[in-house]
């Protein structure tokens, strides 16, 4: 009802008005009429004000004129917003209709971008940065404050030269500095520490100055007025004037003594110098006085110093800045050796010299500038400073020592003056970038000739120059000297020919020849004493180039040498690793020692006139696959590439390359080296061969399978395999005829030789194959019945395959054999066992022995044994569970299994010990279990056979897990007659023990063998509970000694 109501009452109002409009027509329309003939007579103005921007036009209109929106005004750095009513641009303007009045309209602008303005009061108080947009006018901040002066105003640059304008941001970040003038009724303190300004200090007038106290730096605690330190500044007296004051601070630490600063044991790593100490100036940095500091990094020195001694800042790895000056006059030899950060060292303006080594290896510092007057520079004075780009010499200057600029590499020219008469040996030796020099005119020694330096008028040259020849190709001229050094810069260089005019070439003249290809030269070497091809690349002995070509480049590949060649020398081209070509040796006489050694030749000759070739000529050459000897050779032949005495007898050389050889069936000799770092994978020598060589087959990294005819050097003599790889061992025996062994370079033999078949007749010899490491198999024949003493020993054996026909294994033959793991078998044809045959090896987990086998040696698998001799302490490590014995054997000898199942679990950092089960065959013959032959086992339980008769001392010692021993059974009896002392002796579970003999008397009770030590007896179960002891007539043995101690445990057998 409300609402239909009111849209009653609306629809009414509506209807009223709309008849009141259509009444009153005729006259609105006259209204109009007048309205615009009243405007024609009066127009308004509107104005755009662009604040900055482009000109907008103003407009005139009648009011009730619709006012028209401008184009947008541009303004640089600035983008246009909008047009305001305000000139505070507030509130944006509406574009509508002319009202009757002028009308002004602002532009708003928006800058592109806003610059920081910051403040450097220079000593006032802070100021805070502005932001503003660029163009803008800017605010100027509050004045600053500062004691004893007035602000003077804002400047763009430090030097306080140009006044900021602050009616426009400037176009990016910009500082502003605080200018400052005196303010009247102050004076100035003014201190100086050590000459140089520390402080100005404004004091009013009338009041008294407080001593500056400076940081960090020892003082005598006064202030002076005169720079001789003679007069003290009374402080109590008020300031009416300026007044300078002065003070020799230092750093704490300094050592000086007698105007010297000797040593510095401070911890700073600024340090000052003061300029007078006790009284004296200081003077000089004495020899030595910061040798080796590693702490400094800046030293600040007064002027007063004239004197830097020898070694003075050698090795000041730290050091980044120092100041010398023109008061300093000498700077000793080496004194900024290895200062590898020094980077700022002041000027060198007031000395005469550079002494030797004075900034070697000062690798940061990027120029240097020598006053006139400097007459030499010494021996390595800048050598590889690798940033030095500059170095100015003097007129003055008349001689540059040997390898003085060595090494620096950033080095681009220099500038040869008059005067000098004098370059060392590879003065600008490696200097990588140098590509030109400048003779001054009247210098008589030395002169520029196709960009190249020489000396002799053209004869001698000093230092080949890249520059911008972009040549890969030199030849000589008149030249005769080519001197140390000379081509120190000829990396670009692919070929040179040296020709036979030049008489003398000093060592390492091509030293820096680094991409060389091709090389011809009149002879090799010096042509006199040192004949090898490296000398002229910088190799001071023939063998210094090394297997891998230290000097030679191993890029040279072709080598020509023009003069007659006769005996070519040894190490004549060793190491020359790129060296496939060799020309000029036609007619050579001999190839000394190692003349080809670790070459690239891939094919070699021997011509008809050679008639001596020295040891390893071509060994170590990868990539020589034959040696080719000439037909007519008297002395020389070659079979299969290989190099042969000429009946074919000797082999003498195989060519590393190969990987395989054919023997020709006359062979009889492999000599020394003949297979050195050969490639072969196997070999099988004819049974033709007698004798081989020590080293014959050194370095043969690539040898997997060798078949012999006998084992080592012969059948004879030599007879272990590691001498024919160049192993050795030497027998020592002691006072008490105890034999040592040592073996000498084990190192050598093949590490991927795993397999040897021998195919002799003759028995395995001792040390046969001993610390042949890699070695896994080796095979042999039915014939061989004896293996000798260490035959095996430290060997990589997996498997135990004794051969059918062997009945005698020596002292440790397969002893610490780490990869023989598991089951193993002694067969039963093996009649003799010496000691140790299978000790240490700790990785098998059973043994058996085959019937046949008669007695158990000595320490036969005497457990791993390993110790820290820090604390004393073994470590024994065996994986033994179980031990099989037959009924033929008789006798079990000491120690030989003695810790069987014990191992050191380093994780729990003790010994643990594991069951063994130890079974003995029915029908068993052992009499004899000998002392400590089970000691620190891990058997569990004990049944011995009627058979046994004796048991020796500690033959069960420390059997933790024993529980039950046996002597025989109730039906055979048992045939005990004794047991060694301590024999069960620490069995901590041992809880019965049963022995079934017969005892009808005393004599038949089995005795009881005391241990003895310290004068004392110690019985067989001593450290053991007492176990359960069962007998038959056990009153008899109750009444017996030693057994009586027990006689609590001891009962009568049901």
């Amino acid at each position: 009802m409300k609402k239909t109501k009111k849209l009653f009452i609306f629809l009414v109002c509506l209807t009223a008005s709309l008849f009141a409009f259509a009444a009153c027509g005729g006259d609105g329309n006259s209204s109009q009429s007048d309205g615009a003939s009243a405007s024609a007579e009066m127009k308004y103005t509107v104005t755009f004000e662009t604040n900055g921007g482009s000109d907008t036009a103003s407009l005139s209109l009648f009011p009730g004129d619709a006012v028209t929106r401008p184009a947008d005004p541009v303004r640089e750095h600035y983008t246009f917003s909008c047009w305001c009513k305000d000139a505070a641009l507030t509130e944006e303007y509406t574009f509508g209709s002319m009202p009757e009045e002028n009308l002004v309209i602002y532009a708003k602008w928006i800058p592109d971008r806003a610059v920081r303005i910051s403040f450097d009061s220079n000593g006032g108080s802070a100021v805070s940065e502005i932001v503003a947009g660029v163009g803008e006018a800017v605010t100027a901040p509050e004045a600053p404050t500062k004691t004893g002066y007035t602000f003077d105003g804002w400047y763009t640059d430090a030097e306080l030269t140009t006044a900021f304008d602050f009616a426009a941001a400037p176009e990016s970040n910009t500082t502003l500095y605080a200018k400052w003038a005196r303010a009247e009724g102050y004076s100035f303190v003014n201190y100086y520490l050590n000459g140089r300004p520390a402080a100005s200090v404004p004091v009013v007038n009338g009041e008294r100055a407080e001593a500056l106290a400076p940081e960090g730096l020892e003082t005598d605690g006064k202030w002076y007025t005169d720079e001789e330190f003679t007069v003290p500044y009374d402080f109590s007296s008020p300031v009416t004037a300026d007044v300078s004051l002065y003070n020799a601070g230092y750093t704490a630490g300094l050592k000086i003594e007698n105007g010297a600063v000797v040593g510095y044991t401070g911890s700073s790593e600024e340090v000052i110098v003061p300029v007078v100490y006790g009284g004296e100036k200081v003077t000089a940095i004495a020899d030595s006085a910061f040798l080796g500091n590693e702490t400094i990094l800046s030293v600040l020195l007064p002027g007063t110093v004239t004197s830097v001694g020898a070694y003075a800042f050698y090795g000041c790895a730290y050091l980044e800045t120092i100041n010398l000056s023109s008061s300093v006059k000498t700077i000793g030899e080496y004194a900024f050796y290895r200062n590898e950060r020094l980077e700022s060292f002041g000027d060198l303006s007031g000395i005469s010299a550079v002494e030797e080594g004075t900034f070697l290896g000062c690798e940061k510092i990027t120029s240097a500038e020598l006053p006139e007057g400097t007459s030499y520079i010494g021996a390595y004075a800048f050598a590889e400073c690798v940033s030095l780009g500059e170095i100015g010499f003097p007129e003055s200057l008349t001689s540059v020592g040997d390898y003085a600029f060595q090494g620096c590499s950033s080095l681009t020219k220099v500038r040869i003056p008059g005067a000098l008469t004098t370059i060392g040996t590879g003065a600008f030796s490696e200097c990588d970038s140098l590509d030109f020099a400048e003779v001054a005119e009247g210098n008589a020694t030395y002169s520029v000739v196709n960009g190249n330096l020489y000396t002799d008028a053209g004869k001698t040259l000093v230092l080949y120059f890249r520059a911008d020849k972009q040549e890969t190709a030199y030849t000589t001229g008149s030249e005769t000297t080519i001197l140390e050094g000379a081509f120190a810069n000829g990396d670009s260089l692919t070929s040179i020919v040296i020709g036979e005019g030049v008489t003398k070439i000093e060592r390492g003249a091509l030293k820096g020849v680094s991409n060389l290809q091709s090389l011809t030269v009149p002879y090799l070497g010096d042509g006199a004493g040192n004949q090898f091809l490296a000398y002229i690349f910088g190799a001071e002995r023939a063998a210094d180039n090394g297997t891998t070509g230290l000097y030679v480049p191993k890029t040279l590949q072709s080598l020509t040498i023009t003069s007659p060649v006769g005996a070519v020398a040894g190490y004549a081209f060793y190491g020359c690793t790129g060296l496939r070509e060799i020309a000029g040796l036609d007619g050579a006489s001999s190839y000394g020692a190692y003349a080809f050694a670790y070459s690239g030749l891939e094919s070699a000759e021997v011509p008809a006139t050679v008639t001596e070739i020295g040891e390893n000529a071509f060994s170590g050459c990868a990539s020589l696959t034959e040696i080719k000897v000439a037909a007519d050779n008297a002395n020389y032949a070659s079979y299969d590439g290989c190099l042969y005495d000429a009946a074919l007898k000797v082999l003498y050389t195989v060519p590393s390359a190969k990987t395989s050889v054919e023997f020709p069936d006359t062979v009889k000799e492999i000599s020394s080296y003949a297979f050195r770092d050969s490639l072969v994978e196997s070999v099988e020598i004819p049974e033709s061969v007698e004798t081989i060589g020590y080293y014959a087959f050194y370095g043969c990294n690539a040898l997997r399978h060798l078949r012999v005819p006998f084992i080592g050097g012969s059948r004879t003599e030599n007879t272990y395999m590691l001498y024919i790889f160049g192993g050795h061992y030497t027998v020592e025996t002691d006072e008490e005829g105890e034999e040592s062994v040592t073996f000498d370079n084990t190192g050598a033999y093949p590490a991927l030789l795993e397999s040897i078949d021998y195919y002799g007749t003759a028995d395995i010899p001792d040390y046969a194959f001993t610390y042949c490491s890699t070695l896994k198999s080796v095979n042999y024949g039915d014939e061989i019945t004896r293996i000798g003493k260490y035959a095996f020993s430290n060997t990589a054996l997996s498997s135990l395959a004794i051969g059918s026909g062997v009945t005698s294994i020596g002292d440790f033959a397969y002893s610490y054999l780490d990869e023989l793991e598991g089951e193993i078998t002694i067969p039963g044809t093996v009649r003799e066992m010496g000691e140790g045959v299978l000790a240490g090896s700790r990785y098998v987990t059973a043994v058996t022995f085959e019937e046949g086998v008669t007695e158990i040696g000595r320490a036969f698998m005497l457990a791993y044994t390993s110790s820290d001799s820090s604390t004393e302490t073994y470590y024994y490590y065996s994986s033994l569970e179980e031990i099989n014995i037959p009924a033929s054997v008789t006798k079990i000898h000491p120690l030989a299994f003695t810790y069987a199942g014990y191992n050191y679990d380093s994780s729990q950092k003790k010994q643990v010990t594991s069951p063994v089960r130890l079974n003995i065959a029915e029908g068993s013959k052992l009499t004899l279990i000998d002392e400590a032959a089970f000691a620190y086992s891990g058997i569990v339980e004990l049944n011995l056979p009627a058979s046994v008769q004796e048991i020796g001392v500690q033959a069960f010692f420390g059997c933790e897990y024993l529980t039950t021993v046996n002597f025989g059974t109730a039906e055979e009896g048992s045939a005990l007659s004794s047991i060694g002392g301590l024999a069960f002796g620490y069995c901590p579970a041992l809880a019965e023990m049963n022995i079934y003999k017969t005892v009808t008397s005393t004599s038949d009770v089995p005795a009881i063998s005391p241990y003895t030590a310290g004068g004392g007896a110690i019985n067989f179960l001593y450290g053991s509970s007492v176990p359960a002891i069962n007998v038959r007539n056990a009153s008899l043995y109750k009444s017996q000694r030693y057994w009586s101690e027990y006689a609590k445990s001891i009962y009568e057998m049901e």
